[in-house]
């Protein structure tokens, strides 16, 4: 079910700046039931997921609620697929959702879809100039009463558009909202650090939530709460930077790989969900390492430096 679902998808505190932010950054502002400057998953005019109002906010009189929702049946025909839960989904760029479909429909295994695909398919987000260090904002995370396994990600792409082309150039994630339901219904905070995997410089910001069910059997199913949604920039502070001196190779790769750094580093790879998928203490430069599963991955060394892995 994950798999059917995934393509719906894909550190320090800085001076906050006057610069660029979201729209409606508060979810103050609604027209007809819609949360305005924001989108959702949409088809032949439905509303594919639970995208609603909520008076239940951080600070102000609104925040936005966000839950999966059961495919109705007769829009699941359509698309040549099964009922399944789609994803709650808010992102502030536009979706092609025809787009979505086609590459839905045609992918043997959508867990290999890469991030330049899915970029091409989310467009017009927050326009930027300067360079991000980190979102931050309140949720409120409030589980089912049924029993059903739940992925909330939280993620910012940087996206760069030179020449033409649209490059993924930069990754947040906070991946582990689930891990703990907010204690006694509070709102708590999340702190989303950018890390840059080029020196393109990015010009398109696109924020995504995807809460993800994994069971079609309810209709009780968890939902997200968020409000106050900030962009951090730095002010005569240090910005992230990549090492030139660490490198993998090769890459991209059947599966093994070796990473060119510090005897002793401590290395994390992630997934595209910003899951982790080995974790290695006290590395020895050119050990031999694989991941069997393809797909783009983001290899973190010593919690500073992270490279971009893909495995064919």
């Amino acid at each position: 079910m994950k798999k059917q679902i995934f393509i719906f998808v894909l550190a320090f505190l800085p001076f906050v700046l006057n610069a660029q932010q979201f729209n409606n950054a508060g979810f103050e502002s609604w027209s007809s039931g819609q949360v305005q400057s924001w989108n959702s998953l949409g088809y032949m005019g439905f509303n594919l997921c639970d995208i609603s109002q909520s008076t239940d906010a951080n600070s102000g009189e609104y925040a936005v609620k966000i839950a999966p929702k059961m495919l109705p049946s007769s829009i699941a025909g359509l698309i040549g697929m099964s009922s399944f839960p789609v994803p709650g989904f808010l992102t502030n760029a536009t979706v092609d959702m025809t787009g979505f479909i086609e590459l839905l429909a045609g992918q043997g295994d959508i867990s290999n879809i890469q991030m330049d695909q899915i970029i091409n398919l989310l467009r017009n987000g927050l326009s930027i100039s300067d360079r991000p260090l980190s979102i931050q904002g309140a949720y409120k995370y409030v589980k089912p009463q049924s029993e059903t396994e739940e992925i909330c990600l939280l993620q910012a792409l940087l996206v760069s558009n030179q020449n033409g082309e649209r490059t993924f150039v930069g990754l947040g994630t906070a991946s582990d909202i689930v891990s703990s339901e907010t204690a006694d219904g509070e709102f708590a905070q999340f702190n989303m650090p950018i890390t840059y995997l080029s020196e393109t410089p990015a010009d398109e910001l696109i924020f995504i939530v995807c809460l993800l069910a994994d069971n079609s059997q309810t209709s009780d199913f968890a939902y997200l709460v968020l409000d106050d949604i900030q962009i951090q920039y730095a002010s005569g502070m240090e910005e992230p930077s990549l090492d030139k001196d660490i490198t993998l190779y090769p890459n991209p790769t059947d599966n093994e790989f070796r990473i060119n750094c510090e005897d002793g580093s401590d290395i994390v790879v992630y997934n595209c969900l910003g899951q982790v998928e080995k974790e290695i203490n006290n590395y020895i430069s050119l050990t031999p390492l694989s991941i069997e599963k393809p797909g783009i991955y983001f290899v973190k060394i010593n919690n500073a430096v992270v490279k971009k892995l893909v495995i064919k």
